[in-house]
């Protein structure tokens, strides 16, 4: 027999170990834990707003539900905590509730807080 190896043969090792399983969520950026931290920090000042402001009459002023606070502590926690599965809603919120609340100060006719 011929002492040369066989160049048909399959390998007897593989030449490459195995790769790792790619992880199943976007790594966690920075940039992500920061926003996290500034939609709990509006969360705060929105129930410190709705605890504080009263109208004339005594009664809690307009706009005055808590449910936008509690949308934002509940993505603000998620993204702090490095689990981007509310990255979207994160972006959609800030981006939907710009422009409605916006869209809200100009009907009521207050320019000052719609910033224009």
């Amino acid at each position: 027999m011929s002492q040369t190896p066989d160049a048909y043969a399959p390998p007897k090792a593989d030449p490459l170990p195995p790769q790792p399983a790619p992880a199943l969520s976007p790594e966690v950026r920075r940039g992500a834990r920061i926003a996290g931290v500034l939609l709990i920090l509006n969360a705060i000042l929105v129930l410190i707003e709705r605890a504080v402001m009263k109208s004339p009459a005594g009664q809690p002023a307009a706009f005055s539900t808590p449910l936008p606070a509690i949308i934002d502590l509940v993505i603000g926690g998620s993204l702090v905590a490095g689990r981007m599965n509310l990255r979207i809603w994160a972006i959609v919120r800030c981006v939907a509730g710009g422009v409605i609340f916006t869209a809200l100060q100009l009907a009521h006719q207050d320019f000052i807080a719609a910033g224009a």
